[in-house]
């Protein structure tokens, strides 16, 4: 490698880093790393359309609190590491339409979902706790937190191994800024 070869992926890793910085600064102002609460279907549905990758937790505010507490708890922590995964908090008393058609029976129930679309058709013969719903299929559902170390004091880690397996995060690394940063000699002012 001579220099003009060096400065080509130089260039090459600069514009990947804009284009990120970009697609970060876009999900910063949709909402994107925090939990955000949906005050119905209608705004449930946009939500959904304009974000490509959304994960859901449905809850009840008077049914099994310490759970979705501690789910919430979990997923805060989540949505500020994965800026590109929509997180939302959906009580099932202002979604009926989704309950019903999502067959929610298990409180608190966590759905992620790739695309909107793929919410239509969903039905299923049992409640499921977690589902995985990617390019408009479901590639993954469990009831209750059994795959989660059948407890509640599963951590954060475990939810990301359990993302991780089914496709969640190809896109970007949590740690991108820094490796970024730590790679290049720009970077560092991008973040200040």
């Amino acid at each position: 490698m001579d220099d003009s070869d060096l400065e080509w992926l130089r260039t090459q890793r600069r514009q990947e880093f804009l284009r990120q910085r970009k697609a970060f600064e876009l999900w910063k102002q949709m909402g994107h790393g925090e939990i955000l609460e949906s005050g119905g279907e209608v705004e449930f549905f946009s939500l959904s359309k304009s974000n490509p990758k959304v994960l859901v937790h449905f809850y009840k505010k008077d049914l099994n609190v310490e759970r979705s507490q501690y789910l919430t708890k979990k997923m805060q922590a989540l949505a500020s590491k994965y800026i590109d995964i929509l997180f939302v908090a959906a009580d099932v008393e202002r979604h009926p339409f989704l309950v019903s058609r999502l067959n929610i029976v298990v409180i608190p129930t966590v759905r992620i979902t790739a695309s909107w679309r793929s919410l239509l058709p969903f039905l299923t013969d049992r409640a499921a706790q977690i589902v995985f719903i990617k390019e408009m299929r479901i590639t993954h559902g469990m009831t209750g937190f059994a795959e989660l170390n059948n407890s509640d004091d599963w951590t954060e880690a475990d939810l990301e191994a359990l993302m991780t397996q089914h496709g969640m995060f190809e896109e970007y690394a949590p740690d991108w800024k820094e490796n970024f940063a730590a790679d290049n000699d720009v970077g560092h002012e991008f973040f200040s």
